[in-house]
């Protein structure tokens, strides 16, 4: 009797020992407050102006380690992140994601330190009122598990997001911190491909736990097998990231060999000489190597000839099926979906983001949109725009608190210059702002041109003068502050 007791108890031990119960709190630490004037100094300190953002909200960040899953998605594993609070918002909130782009050590991920930019714009978007997640991904961090990082590995960017959320859950609800049902989900560059993989995995599998009100992936390669795989073979292709394609291919012999066929090879077999080794440095994400300058700027050349003619002429070569395994273009997104890009992207050409689109819209999807947000932004420039453009939307979708509680959201709104697009002159309506206004023009960098002080008209005539063609933003200060982003043709 007491064997056939035992054993039912020593079979759900061990089913608890091999499966993970994801979104488990492992620690939940309290790392830094700021109000909002600190939080909008830190912007205006970084060269971003803070009303980009409307920062209303003082915000108290943790760092936290969670339960998740590995790349097999069944072995657990443990992942960090960040998790990003309001502590004055008066309603209740909506849980929003961030995904970072391109980490190469362990600092440059969300709970890498107080300086890091992820950890930063979590903190202007919580400003904003969101309760926000940032995970590192899978083994990376400092307190991340130890490994080869799992870069552009879809379906553990979405197991880890999805995870890090359901922490922060847990978390508010122990805490009687008030969510509203609503997730949103963006990112940048890797940061698009992994909110784009949890859109595609929470609208397959957890419909039921987490209702998408917006998706905004930025920058992101969504068919790598393709396009991406084209770019990254291509023999005249220079990039200033000839270390990514080497973060791939590292990231893929790990975690597909035994599982596609023919890849069966190490990482020095399919990169020459001296480069395999500067690039394990360079990839190691406990090693102070980060000088990519030793690198040849088209990754193309670095590659064995044998590897590199196979992969760039055999479309089921291993590599590329590998690539194919991480594709997120071929499915049918339901919830509102918006993927953002700038035309001038050479690290990831904006073909992809425009390839994606048109295939989803295809495939029957009336939820997706496709914006170039300026077609003279390279990769880097269109960050902090994308990340705007996403703010804004979100605001239009966002539900729970009147418009009153949220007077800068509200007066973003209403902002308006035309005609937008520029050519010479423009007209902003400055109507309800108040009297004896300031202006400031800023480039698509955040640096200010231009400054025009005492207005006291509710219009104000812009002229273009020697203006070059691209993104701009003028910053209206007043009795309350505003924004307004606006092309120049």
């Amino acid at each position: 009797m007491k064997k056939a007791v035992l054993l039912p108890f020593l079979l759900l031990t061990c089913f608890s020992l091999i499966f993970a119960q994801r979104g488990t709190i492992v620690s939940f630490d309290w790392d830094q407050s700021f109000t909002k004037q600190e939080i909008r100094d830190l912007f205006d300190n970084a060269g971003i102006p803070s009303t980009f953002l409307t920062i209303d909200y003082s915000v108290d960040i943790y760092k936290v380690k969670y339960e998740t899953v590995n790349v097999d998605a069944v072995t657990p594993v443990n992942a960090t992140g960040i998790v990003a609070i309001p502590t004055d918002y008066p309603c209740a909130m909506a849980l929003q994601s961030f995904g970072h782009g391109f980490a190469l050590k362990n600092s440059d991920v969300p709970t890498g330190g107080p300086n890091n930019v992820y950890r930063l714009i979590a903190l202007g978007l919580a400003g904003n009122g969101y309760v926000m997640t940032a995970p590192d991904y899978i083994r990376h961090g400092f307190d991340g598990e130890p490994g080869i990082q799992a870069f552009m590995h879809a379906k553990s960017e979405a197991t880890a997001t999805i995870d890090l959320m359901r922490a922060a859950r847990n978390y508010c609800a122990a805490n009687n911190i008030e969510l509203s049902e609503q997730v949103f989900l963006t990112g940048y560059s890797q940061g698009g491909h992994s909110s784009m993989a949890t859109a595609k995995e929470i609208q397959e599998f957890h419909t039921n736990e987490f209702q998408l009100a917006g998706v905004a992936p930025g920058g992101g390669t969504y068919d790598l097998s393709g396009i991406a795989a084209d770019s990254l073979l291509s023999p005249t292709r220079t990039t200033v990231e000839p270390h990514a394609f080497g973060m791939i291919t590292r990231s893929y012999i790990d975690i597909y060999t035994g599982v596609i066929p023919g890849i069966d090879f190490t990482f020095e077999e399919i990169w020459q000489a001296p480069y395999d080794s500067i690039l394990l440095e360079i990839l190691d994400r406990t090693h102070p190597n980060t000088n990519t300058s030793l690198l040849d700027p088209i990754p193309n050349t670095m590659l064995v000839d044998s590897i590199r003619i196979a992969a760039q002429t055999d479309p089921n070569h291993p590599i590329r099926q590998a690539l194919a395994d991480n594709n997120l273009y071929d499915w049918v997104p339901t919830m509102p979906l918006t993927i953002y890009h700038c035309g001038a992207d050479i690290e990831n050409p904006m073909e992809n983001a425009i390839f994606t689109y048109n295939e989803m819209v295809a495939n029957g999807s009336t939820s997706v949109n496709f914006e170039n947000l300026n077609p003279d932004l390279g990769h880097g420039e269109c960050a902090q725009w994308a990340i705007l453009a996403a703010k804004n939307w979100f605001a239009t979708l966002r539900t729970g608190c009147p418009l009153n509680l949220d007077n800068q959201t509200e007066l973003a709104n209403q902002l308006s210059i035309a005609p937008n697009p520029v050519t010479d002159l423009a007209y902003l309506d400055l109507s309800g702002l108040g009297k004896n206004l300031t202006i400031k023009l800023y480039d698509a960098m955040g640096r200010q041109l231009r400054k025009y002080t005492h207005l006291k008209e509710n219009t104000f005539l812009f002229e273009r003068k020697d203006l070059n063609a691209g993104m701009y933003f003028l910053e209206v200060f007043g009795d309350k502050r505003s924004t307004v982003r606006f092309v120049i043709q």
